[in-house]
């Protein structure tokens, strides 16, 4: 899905990264680095039981600021998806998630925040294409 969401980015011409369909709406430039945030976060529980590495936001970022901040996403992501095995990927490592209010009962396992990390880049994926 992080691959879906370069060949997105690239499609993107540069003078629209920060633009907003609505004054509420996110740009291109914020989504991609929402979803890097997010799947880093997601990750970091994976890994540690606890969210990852998040940088932050960049308001008015370059095609260079979000080409980097996805390849750093990607390399962090594939770290922690390289080093589970089926064991971890059972494991739990949360009681429970609410990242915007709605709370989902826990327990958590690894393979929930994987599986997370698809579901939530493909969905705006879906809304930059």
């Amino acid at each position: 899905m992080l691959a879906a969401l370069r060949c997105a980015l690239d499609e993107i011409p540069d003078d629209r990264l920060t633009w907003q369909p609505a004054p509420d709406a996110m740009s291109a430039g914020i989504m991609v680095q929402h979803v890097c945030r997010a799947a880093r976060t997601y990750a970091g529980y994976m890994a540690s039981g606890g969210p990852g590495d998040r940088p932050p936001y960049i308001d008015d970022p370059s095609r260079s600021d979000l080409e980097g901040a996805l390849a750093s996403c990607v390399a962090c992501v594939r770290q922690v998806f390289e080093a589970m095995t089926p064991e971890r990927m059972d494991t739990v490592v949360a009681d429970g998630w609410a990242p915007i209010g709605a709370f989902i009962a826990g327990p958590l396992p690894a393979r929930w925040f994987a599986h997370t990390i698809v579901t939530h880049s493909a969905y705006h994926v879906g809304q930059l294409n």
